[in-house]
This record gives C-alpha cells, structure tokens and sequence, in this order.
C-alpha cells in the first residue's frame, strides 16, 4: 500500500506513465530499493549493537561511520571501472562484497571485526555503476522523470528500512539484520542480471571526470542526513515522545518525500534548484539543531529537511551530468564519495557533540558550522552555472 501511494503520486504526471514499463528503469528501481533498505536496515539500532562489543563511543562510533569512508573510495573506483569493463559487471561485485561484510557483521566477536566487516560492507558501492547505466540510456528530457523514479523506489527503501529497523531486532535480534542484510544483497544480483547494457568498448585508459562543487554539495547534504539521524534517536528517547519514534519517521517522509517529487518534477533541471535545496536545508539545521529544545521545531525542521533531501537525491545527478558526454561512471563516483564523506563526517561530529543523550548544547556550534558549509556549498554552485563554471569540471 505504501509503494502504490507513492508511486500512484508520480505515475499521474504524463513523463512517468512509461516508466513501469521500461525494463531497465524498473529494474534498477528494485536494486536501489532493496540496496538502501538493506543499508539502512540496521542504522536505527547499530550503536546500541556496537557498544556490545566496546565500552568507546568513539569505536562505536568508528565502526558506524567507516561504511562511509570506504564508500568514498568504492565510489569513486566502481564508477570508474563501470566504464572500462561495464555496469553490470561492477554491480555484481559491488552486491557480493556488500553481502559478505554483511554476513562478518552478523557475528564478528569483537569491535575491530565489525569495523573491518563494515569497511568491507562499504566497498560494494553500486549507485555510480546504476546511476550511469539509467543516465546514459536516456534522453536528456527523460532523466528528471526517471531519477524521481528511481530515486522514490530508493527513497522508499530508506523509509521503510529505518522503520522496520527497531520492529524487526525486536523479534529476531540486532544481529540477524545483518544476516538478512546479507540475503537481500544475494537476491540483487538476480534483477542486475536482467539489466540491458550497451555493449563496453574497454579502453587502456582510465578517464577521471569530477566536479568539486557538486561532490562538495553531496559532502554537505549528506553530513546533515547522519547528524540528523545520529542526533534524533538520542532526542526521541530524552524528550516527552509527541508520537512514536517509527511513525513520525514514517509521516514525515511519506509526506515531505511526496513534495519534493512534485518539486523535482517540476524544476528539477533549473540550476536554481539547486540554491533552493540548500536554502531547505539551512532552515532544517536552524529548526533541528539551534531550537532543538523545542519539540516541533525538531519535528518541523526533520519535515522540511526531507524536502530539500528527496529534492537533492533526484535533481542534482541530472544536472552535474548535463553538460558531459558519455564517462558518467566516475562523475557520478565522485559525487557518490562526497556523500560518503559526509556521512562518516556528519556520524562522527554529532557523536563528538552528545556525549551526554541530554547535553545538547554543542549543537549550537554544529548549526553554525552547517551554515558555512551550505553557503559556501552555494558559492561554487553559482560559480560553476556561471560563464566562468567550466573551471571547476576538472577531468584528466
């Protein structure tokens, strides 16, 4: 009921009436789905699962955020070797390597063996092979409409994962997550294998193409996501609970995430949008983290960063690839290891901030230092749609 709601808001608009039917758009739908409700299964619960095995947050905390160190790299590298030896190649080894780390996870002894299970986890990066593949076989009018597509499949995963997170340990243990983590990474590789590709030309030299001011902006979008998502159980559990902590999880990304589709349908290729996503997010960290001791204000600020982010995950990757032809694998890789940064950035930081589940007085620093980086996020984003932007598309 919950995917037909969704989708029933996007199928509406004339560009998505075709989708459902477009093998690889659907099926790349799938994998993403199932990837980030995998991903996202375990996070709700995984610091109360890693201090089993230390007495350090700041382990704890290492071992939270080192998936997103090594998916900087993986990133970067399987985007990159997608376009040498092809995307689907990549993405079976990229889901093989997520279900190992996955399987170590599930029993690993000792904190050190789930930092290395994590690591490895994180080297099965498979968004920049599939966002490249979607990309590349679509026209330029179409990538809105199929990013939104894909990027709700995605989203849905996401919802449903940090929902389903607390419910299932509940009944089957922190543990077996893991495990069934594990499973859902086996079962991706069927829909990879059923994906069409054009057939690869390997090339004896690797091409590099980045863009700064938009992996600075993935950087940004999603160190706010992990502090956000580090910072709100901790909330939830020292405040007077206005809803359960699954429902309001659920109302507000249903709800916001509808919103920003709609958004993105409708701007979602004019570089102002960019700014505009930005601006959402600024105003979320003012409400979450300056007024946090205000309930709603946290509540009123998670609603409005789901916006910007569900705007972010379908409009910026059409637009950084507008203007390049062909090569997207490592444009994307390197947009992709910008948020990875983020995110072990964004986990470790607000761990360092609450220490104590009722300090939180730090945050108001945090909320500064956002405000920064968002501006100067917007800066090179104007510089790079301005006449003199081709100075920040570096490639080799």
């Amino acid at each position: 009921m919950l995917l037909r709601l969704v989708l029933s808001i996007i199928v509406n608009n004339e560009r998505f009436s075709s989708l459902i039917g477009d093998r690889n758009v659907s099926l790349i739908g799938i994998i993403e789905g199932i990837r980030t409700f995998a991903a996202f299964l375990p996070i709700p619960v995984f610091s109360i699962y890693a201090l089993r095995f230390t007495s350090s947050g700041l382990l704890a905390g290492l071992a939270m955020g080192v998936y997103g160190i090594a998916m900087i790299f993986s990133q970067i590298m399987m985007g990159s070797l997608s376009d040498i030896i092809g995307r689907k190649r990549v993405s079976m080894v990229s889901s093989v390597l997520f279900s190992l780390g996955n399987l170590i996870s599930w029993h690993p002894f000792s904190i050190q063996i789930l930092v290395f299970s994590r690591l490895l986890a994180g080297l099965g990066a498979i968004s920049s092979p599939l966002m490249a593949l979607l990309n590349e076989r679509s026209d330029m009018d179409e990538r809105t409409s199929r990013m939104a597509f894909v990027g709700t499949l995605s989203g849905l995963g996401i919802v449903i994962g940090v929902i389903a997170g607390p419910e299932i340990s509940t009944y089957i243990g922190i543990d077996t997550i893991f495990l069934f983590s594990a499973i859902l990474g086996f079962i991706s590789l069927l829909p990879i294998l059923m994906l069409a590709e054009d057939r690869v030309t390997v090339r004896r030299r690797l091409k590099i193409k980045w863009d700064p001011s938009f992996t600075f902006s993935s950087f940004v979008s999603s160190f706010i996501l992990f502090a956000i998502f580090f910072f709100l159980p901790i909330y939830w559990m020292s405040r007077s609970q206005i809803l359960p902590y699954g429902s309001f999880i659920a109302i507000s990304l249903v709800a916001a995430g509808s919103i920003g589709i709609l958004i993105s349908i409708k701007f979602g290729m004019l570089s102002r949008i960019t700014a505009i996503t930005l601006t959402l997010f600024a105003v979320s960290s003012l409400a979450m983290f300056y007024f946090s001791e205000y309930p709603y204000a946290v509540m009123s600020g998670f609603f409005i960063f789901a916006i910007g982010y569900t705007i972010f995950e379908i409009s910026f990757i059409p637009l950084l690839i507008k203007e390049h032809g062909g090569d997207y694998g490592s444009l994307i890789g390197f947009f992709n290891g910008g948020r990875y940064a983020g995110e072990f950035a964004g986990s470790l930081t607000m761990g360092a901030l609450i220490k104590n589940p009722i300090d939180l007085h730090g945050l108001h620093l945090l909320f500064l230092a956002i405000v920064f980086m968002i501006t100067l996020s917007i800066l090179l984003l104007k510089i790079r749609f301005s006449k003199y932007g081709n100075v920040f598309n570096i490639h080799n």
